[in-house]
């Protein structure tokens, strides 16, 4: 996938969200809704400090394969800055995980949470649902949204669906506090 979208906010959305879809076509309207509130929200919800990251990552790079045919990067924000970083292609370009864990850290810690921005991604999100872009019941996604709104927009995990397929098994950071060579790396996605 190119490192930049072309069009207006709403546009890029739009393009990223059709990224996803031809990603992960098994996702469920709960995948989407991670989707979407990673890019709003970020990964605040797991504010830590750098050991506790690391310590989570090393736990789960253990459970992990290398894999350098998936890709290395997936863009959530219009300015492709915020991304998930996949750890199979990162462990498989040995990537440095202590930077990583920082990078992670640092994403959770200063993360700006717009609650705004969630809404409008997600009326864009039911938007292309409407126009059947994404293959889901727009009574299903619009039902499922209402009981996140009522419950504040919680973070919620993958679908068990989504987990089965596609292994999922990344960390949400601003590209800018990556080292350089990932930085890089991420740009050529």
């Amino acid at each position: 996938m190119a490192c930049s979208f072309v069009g207006g906010q709403d546009e890029i959305f739009n393009a990223i969200l059709m990224e996803e879809y031809r990603t992960h076509p098994a996702a469920t309207v709960q995948d989407y809704y991670k989707f979407i509130h990673q890019a709003s929200m970020g990964p605040g919800h797991w504010k830590m400090d750098p050991g506790m990251a690391l310590q989570y990552l090393r736990a789960e790079i253990r459970t992990l394969t290398k894999d350098s045919t998936q890709p290395l990067c997936q863009f959530l924000s219009p300015d492709s800055e915020l991304i998930r970083i996949n750890l199979r292609p990162y462990l498989a370009m040995n990537g440095d995980i202590d930077s990583l864990a920082e990078a992670f850290a640092q994403t959770s810690n200063n993360f700006q949470q717009s609650e705004k921005a969630l809404e409008t991604d997600l009326t864009l999100f039911i938007s292309a649902v409407r126009k059947k872009k994404i293959p889901l019941s727009l009574d299903t996604v619009q039902s499922y949204i209402r009981r996140m709104r009522k419950e504040h927009f919680p973070a919620v995990h993958h679908s068990p669906q989504y987990e089965e397929t596609y292994k999922p098994a990344y960390r949400v950071v601003f590209r800018k506090y990556l080292p350089v060579n990932i930085r890089y790396a991420t740009h050529k996605n």
